[in-house]
Parts: C-alpha cells; structure tokens; sequence
C-alpha cells in the first residue's frame, strides 16, 4: 500500500512539473513575442522600415496572428515602397477584423498607389459585402427568417391583425433574401484564395511554362483570384494559376504572388 501510494505521489509530482514548465514556457513565449513586437515599433519609428517590416513578419510568423501585427506589416512594407505586400497584409488584417477603420483607411491609400485598376473589382465587390462577416450576415439572416415568420404566424394566429403585418413581413422577407444572398457571396468568397503581386511587372503566361508568351503584365500590387497551382522542375519554380477582374486567366510564377487566405 505504501509502495503503491509513492509511485502515485511521484507520477502527480512529475504531472505538476510538466504542468509548470508549460506554463513558464508560455509566459516566457508570450513575454519573447511582446518583445519582438516593441522591437519592431522601435525600428518602424527609427525610420527603419524594411527591417521593421521583417520584424513584423517574423512576429506574424511566430504565431501572433492579430490585427495589430498585420496592420503595422502594412504600414511597414508601404513606407518601404512594397505596395503589394503591404495589401496583401491589410486584407489578410481585414479578413480579422473587415470594419477596421485604419485597416480599411489604409487599404485604400495602398490600392490606389497600384497603376492599373483592373485588379479593384474583387476589392470593390469585399468593400460592398465585407461589413460583416460571413458569421455576422447569417445571424441576420436567421434573425430575418424569425421575424419573418413570427410576422406571418401572428397572421394566422390573429387574422385581424394580418393587414397591419403584411408591410413587416414583405421587409423580413426582403431583408431574409438580402442577407442570405450576401451570406452565400461573403461565404464562397472566403473560401477562394486571393493572392497580390508582389513584384514589379510579373509576367502572367498562358500556360506554366517560361518560354510560353505572356497573357498580361501584372504590376505590383495587382490582385488577383488564385485557381489552382503546379509543381516545377526545381526550387522556387512553381507556377500558380490566376484569374483577375475582367476574367483573364494565366500562369504566374508563385514567388511573385504573395497569398491571402487559402492557397
């Protein structure tokens, strides 16, 4: 019995350290990413920009995911003259959180330092159905749908009352197919990947070959709807599929699209 009660004592003793070190590891993981993250102010504010921009990314990296890191990525890699990587940083900052009003102030002074303007309408489009998030719109929806059916079943509970309700139930119905149709726009655009070109003037080729003739340049900045992606022959020689605005479709090295969402 005695036996058999120390090897318990030291089982739950060797759990608790387990328990413990985690813990320290955690907090000092927590106090490492605060500190990279004030090192990174210090070099934005330094005028440091490409070396605050890399700081951020390895923050991001690291695991620290928020709005704020993302944000101040843009910031960086704008000042740094890299304009799309700094898009491709505030729509990844907008997917978090779509009605950040820095987020959405400076997408806008990023977008309209592009040349082109073809690569607006997938943006145009988020700007119209990002309000709210794809979680947000079918609350409404579902908060429609009830109203609308409490409207029409008082209707039929009371048929006095039905003239009075047939203006509130032609409202509930129309806002139930409003936000279920933005629902369904802002749920299948989620899922696409977008990417952003990161480099100045990348050729967009018909097929993902470098000798086959080139579709479109895409300047930097320019976004685009990735379809699909394929396999090279060596490191660094994958090719992506690509869709833009007005529905050209061609092949584009990966190293020159910067990714936004899944990819």
């Amino acid at each position: 019995m005695i036996r058999h009660l120390s090897i318990q004592l030291i089982l739950l003793s060797f759990w608790l350290f387990g328990v413990l070190a985690s813990s320290a590891t955690a907090a000092v993981g927590a106090v490492s990413a605060a500190d990279a993250f004030d090192e990174a102010n210090r070099l934005f504010e330094q005028g440091r920009f490409g070396a605050a921009a890399d700081a951020y990314e390895t923050v991001f990296k690291g695991g620290q995911t928020t709005v704020a890191v993302l944000f101040n990525l843009g910031n960086a890699r704008l000042r740094n003259g890299e304009v799309g990587r700094a898009i491709a940083a505030y729509l990844q900052a907008q997917r978090l959180s779509p009605r950040d009003a820095g987020v959405l102030s400076n997408l806008q002074i990023a977008r309209q330092a592009v040349k082109a303007s073809e690569g607006r309408a997938f943006s145009l489009r988020q700007r119209l159905l990002g309000f709210l998030t794809a979680g947000e719109w079918s609350a409404a929806a579902a908060a429609a749908a009830w109203l609308f059916f409490i409207a029409l079943s008082l209707g039929e509970w009371r048929p006095s009352l039905r003239a009075s309700l047939r203006l509130p139930s032609k409202i509930f119905g129309a806002c139930l197919v409003v936000f279920l149709g933005a629902w369904m726009l802002v749920a299948s655009d989620a899922s696409k990947s977008h990417g952003v070109v990161v480099q100045k003037d990348a050729p967009v080729r018909f097929t993902p070959l470098e000798e086959s003739p080139v579709s479109f340049n895409a300047p930097d900045g320019f976004e685009l709807e990735v379809l699909g992606r394929k396999g090279g022959s060596g490191s660094g020689d994958e090719w992506v599929e690509v869709k833009d605005a007005s529905g050209r479709i061609g092949w584009i090295r990966s190293r020159a699209v910067a990714r936004v969402g899944f990819f």
